[in-house]
């Protein structure tokens, strides 16, 4: 929590106690300070309260979302970008640019808000994934929205074009994936769910 200062009535508390008042709470906004890049961003609960938890509590997106060659000077494809949470990751981890497609609407109109005010280096594109996202240029694919990796088995798909971090949501979509594009699992404590990696 120290690398944020959060605005209005969210009360000072340890982190734990922070999650259990976030899920009694409204699915509001909240504004806050991302310390080290002094980014303000306007989030709803829900995607603040997965960043917290997933980037700076359980270190899990350092292990998901970047290879070992690191991602300094790189152009992301962020499939399923949400509010700009993955988009400050990765600039922090020093992305040249972001390109990050989310349709859910009020995820589309933060995203598009925070980049603008933090003049971040991001394309948004507010339209569902399509195998012609995979043409873009880019280095790096961060792809996290159920249902559209299994677009990526169409036959169509000979292979990814750069590296890859993939979330699968079922023991077939893991097989699949891995064996086609020789992915491997960065976590496996859960059989139906893994985010897959070509690196």
């Amino acid at each position: 929590m120290d690398q944020f200062e959060i605005e209005g009535d969210l009360p000072h508390v340890k982190v734990a106690e922070l999650f259990d008042w976030m899920e009694d709470g409204p699915f509001d906004d909240i504004r806050f300070t991302h310390k080290p890049s002094g980014s303000v961003l306007r989030m709803h609960l829900f995607y603040f309260k997965n960043m917290l938890r997933e980037w700076l509590v359980w270190r899990q997106w350092d292990r998901w979302y970047i290879p070992p060659t690191g991602i300094a000077g790189k152009t992301v494809l962020s499939i399923g970008e949400g509010e700009g949470d993955t988009a400050l990751f990765y600039l922090q981890h020093g992305a040249k640019k972001v390109i990050a497609v989310e349709i859910w609407p009020p995820a589309v109109e933060r995203l598009v808000e925070n980049a603008k005010a933090n003049s971040w280096p991001v394309e948004v594109i507010a339209k569902p994934f399509s195998l012609d996202m995979l043409s873009l240029d880019y280095d790096v694919m961060k792809m996290d929205i159920e249902g559209c990796e299994e677009l990526l088995l169409r036959p169509e798909v000979e292979g990814l074009s750069g590296l890859a971090s993939i979330e699968a949501h079922s023991k077939e979509l893991i097989d699949s994936l891995s064996k086609k594009f020789f992915m491997r699992r960065v976590d496996n404590q859960n059989p139906t769910f893994s985010v897959l990696v070509n690196w």
